[in-house]
C-alpha cells in the first residue's frame, strides 16, 4: 500500500519575492495549457467589509468515463491510477492585490457542485505563483529533496474537503495576506477521478477574497509543504495487514521567526487525524470528519457498495508564534477499519492517500527559489530540457559563487600581505629614523667637545 503524504504550509513574509522569468509564460499558449476564466461572479465579502470577493470559473474540462480505455504509462506525480491530470496556466486573478483567503471547488455548468455524490472525486487541486519565490517553513539536512526546495509560492490548495486557504486569521485582524503582483504567473495542477461510466464536463472554480493594493507593513503569505516523509517524495508504503497505524515525521528546525496563523490537516479516506507539535507541545490536532457534518455524503463505488468520504478537516486558527531554531514535527494517524479507504475501479478498497497539514504562517526572512516545474507534467523531452537547463544554471551559480569566494579570499590574503609589508616598511623607516637621530646626536656631541 502506498501513501502520498505531504504537509502544506502557508507563510507570510516581509517584502515581495520575485524570481527570474519562468518559461511557463512563453510556452503555455503553444502547448495549449493556458486557461482563461470562462466567467466570474462578484460575491459579498466575508472576512473584511472593505475587501472584494469573487468566484472565477475555469474550464470546461472533460473527465473521461471510468470504463474508458486508458493508454500510456502512469504519468509522473500521478497518485491515482484512475485519475485525469490537468496542468494549466491560470489567468484572470486580481493583480497588485492582497488575498485574504482562497478556495478551489468543482462545479457543473448549471452551478451545482460536482463531488462524490455525482461521482467526481478531488484527489488534489494545487495552484501556485511561479513568479514568486517561497521560503521553506522547515529545513531538511542538505535541503536537496523533493520538498527541500519548493521554489514557487503556493496559492490555493484543495482536496476532497474543498476547504478555505486562509492567508490571515478568519476574522481578518492579523495583518497578512497573499500578495499577487503584476508579474504573477499562476499555474495549476489538479488530479481528479470520475467514478461514473459516462463522460463528465466540469469547471474548476477559485473563490477568493482580496484587498486592492499591497501595503509595506502587511506580511506576504504563501503556502509551503511539510511532509511526514521529510524532504523526500511524499509517498510511503504500509503493509495491508496494519489497518491502524501512525507515522511520525523527523524533527525539523524552523529557519526563521514567525507566526503560524492557520493550520489544517489534509488526509484521504482512511485518515483519522493529523497532529502538529512545536518543541514537543501539540499546537494543532486536525481531525477528519466522516458524516458528522450535514454536508457529509455517501457515494457509490463501482460495485454498488457505499462508503463515506472525508468532507472536512478541523482547523486550528489561533496564531502560534515561532522562533528560529524551534522544532517542528507531525504525526499522521490512520484507521482503515473505522474509515475504509476509497474504492478502486474493481470494487476493492484502495490505498489511503494522505497529504497532511495546511498551515499558514508569518515569515520574516526571505529566500530565493528555483523554477518550480515538478507538478506541471511537461512532455518528457521538454521536461528533461528544462531540468537540464535548471541544473546547468545551478551549477553555474554555484561555480560563480565559489569563484567569487576564492577571489575574495585571494583579495583578503593580498590585503593581509600588503598590511604586513606596510608594517614592515614602517618598522624599517622607524629604525632608520632612530639610527639617523643617533648619528645626529653623536655628531652634535663631538662638535660640542
Amino acid at each position: 500500500m502506498h501513501f502520498p503524504t505531504a504537509l502544506l504550509l502557508s507563510a507570510a513574509v516581509s517584502g515581495v519575492l520575485y524570481k527570474r522569468q519562468s518559461p511557463l509564460e512563453n510556452i503555455a499558449e503553444p502547448l495549449g495549457i493556458s486557461s482563461k476564466p470562462a466567467k466570474r461572479e462578484k460575491i459579498a465579502a466575508v472576512i473584511r467589509k472593505d475587501a472584494v470577493r469573487e468566484k472565477v470559473w475555469f474550464g470546461p474540462y472533460t473527465l473521461p468515463p471510468l470504463n474508458g480505455t486508458k493508454t500510456g504509462p502512469k504519468l509522473p506525480m500521478q497518485m491515482d491510477p484512475n485519475s485525469i491530470q490537468l496542468n494549466k496556466r491560470m489567468t484572470g486573478f486580481c493583480l497588485n492585490c492582497t488575498v485574504l483567503s482562497g478556495k478551489a471547488s468543482l462545479m457543473y455548468e448549471d452551478g451545482t457542485p460536482a463531488g462524490v455524490t455525482s461521482g467526481v472525486y478531488i484527489h488534489h487541486i494545487v495552484m501556485v505563483d511561479m513568479a514568486k519565490a517561497s521560503m521553506p517553513f522547515y529545513l531538511c539536512e542538505g535541503q536537496k529533496g523533493f520538498l527541500g526546495k519548493f521554489p514557487a509560492a503556493g496559492f490555493i490548495v484543495a482536496g476532497n474537503d474543498e476547504a478555505d486557504n486562509y492567508f490571515t486569521t478568519p476574522d481578518g485582524k492579523f495583518d497578512s495576506g497573499y500578495f499577487i503582483s503584476d508579474k504573477a504567473q499562476v499555474a495549476m495542477q489538479a488530479e481528479l477521478v470520475n467514478y461514473k461510466n459516462v463522460e463528465q464536463k466540469i469547471y474548476i472554480t477559485a473563490e477568493y477574497e482580496y484587498l486592492e493594493g499591497i501595503k509595506a507593513e502587511t506580511m506576504d503569505a504563501s503556502v509551503s509543504l511539510f511532509s511526514v516523509t521529510g524532504c523526500a517524495f511524499p509517498d510511503y508504503h504500509v503493509s495491508r495487514d496494519k489497518p491502524q497505524y501512525n507515522l511520525t515525521s523527523a524533527i525539523v528546525p524552523i529557519p526563521m521567526d514567525g507566526t503560524i496563523i492557520n493550520a489544517k490537516g489534509h488526509l484521504h479516506d482512511g485518515g483519522d487525524e493529523v497532529i502538529l507539535t512545536l518543541n514537543g507541545e501539540t499546537v494543532c490536532n486536525s481531525q477528519a470528519k466522516y458524516g458528522l457534518d450535514p454536508k457529509a455524503t455517501t457515494s457509490l463505488a463501482p460495485n454498488g457498495k457505499a462508503w463515506q468520504v472525508i468532507t472536512e478537516m478541523t482547523q486550528c486558527i489561533e496564531p502560534v508564534p515561532v522562533k528560529k531554531g524551534d522544532k517542528l514535527q507531525m504525526v499522521s494517524i490512520y484507521d482503515n477499519e473505522l474509515h475504509p479507504p476509497r474504492m478502486s475501479a474493481d470494487g476493492h478498497h484502495g490505498d489511503s492517500d494522505e497529504m497532511v497539514h495546511q498551515v499558514q504562517r508569518e515569515q520574516l526572512d526571505q529566500l530565493e527559489g528555483l523554477e518550480w516545474l515538478a507538478w506541471l507534467e511537461w512532455p518528457e523531452q521538454l521536461e528533461h530540457q528544462e531540468y537540464q537547463e535548471q541544473q546547468e544554471q545551478l551549477e553555474q551559480l554555484e561555480h560563480q559563487e565559489y569563484q567569487e569566494q576564492q577571489e575574495q579570499q585571494e583579495q583578503l590574503e593580498q590585503l593581509e600581505q600588503l598590511e604586513q609589508q606596510v608594517h614592515q616598511e614602517q618598522q624599517e623607516q622607524q629604525e632608520d629614523l632612530e639610527w639617523l637621530e643617533w648619528l645626529a646626536c653623536l655628531c652634535k656631541c663631538n662638535m660640542t667637545q
